[in-house]
């Protein structure tokens, strides 16, 4: 799980979107993205966010094909 996250939501508090982080029982991570509102990619990072969600699921994929074993 991903979670992306604008240091300047005015819709969802910081305290909310770290207790449903602390609270999730799977592989996850969590991006702070300063100065961002809630809609972030229509913020001038839009591009920095995007690469960092290709990173994430390129290196959970890759690591899902590494854990299946050959028989």
């Amino acid at each position: 799980t991903l979670i992306i996250y604008g240091t300047s939501d005015n819709l969802i508090s910081k305290k909310s979107v770290m207790y449903v982080y602390d609270h999730l029982k799977c592989k996850k991570d969590i991006i702070m993205v300063d100065r961002v509102r809630h809609q972030v990619f229509k913020s001038n990072k839009k591009g920095i966010i995007t690469d960092y969600i290709y990173r994430f699921i390129t290196f959970n994929m890759l690591y899902q094909v590494s854990k299946k074993k050959v028989m």
